[in-house]
């Protein structure tokens, strides 16, 4: 679900072309999906060293900070702090590239 409403209706798109395209392509479910783009543009923004943690929690529309660390946390094991040290999008692409070359199990529709 996304504002309420099916991510397939959002695409226009029938969730069986939806999840089998995600299939082929070894991505990870919609939701999860979602939540790495959302990752994925925080660690763009968390290498400009002038944005504080704080600001790219805001802009990414994270509950709260603790929330984005968990979210980081959870899904490239790591924290904010330190995916900044280690280069921030780059770094987190690739572990995005190795979770879903490692995606076995997609579950039903």
């Amino acid at each position: 679900m996304l504002w309420g409403l099916p991510v397939e209706h959002h695409l226009r798109v029938e969730q069986g072309l939806l999840w089998t395209f995600g299939r082929v392509l070894r991505l990870p479910p919609i939701q999860k999906l979602i939540t790495w783009i959302r990752l994925l543009h925080a660690a763009h923004l968390l290498q400009d060293l002038a944005r504080s943690i704080e600001n790219v929690t805001l802009r990414k529309e994270f509950a709260c900070v603790n929330s984005f660390r968990n979210q980081l946390q959870r899904y490239a094991g790591m924290s904010p702090s330190h995916l900044r040290v280690r280069g921030g999008f780059q770094y987190l692409l690739n572990k995005f590239r190795a979770r879903c070359a490692g995606v076995q199990d997609r579950g039903t529709r």
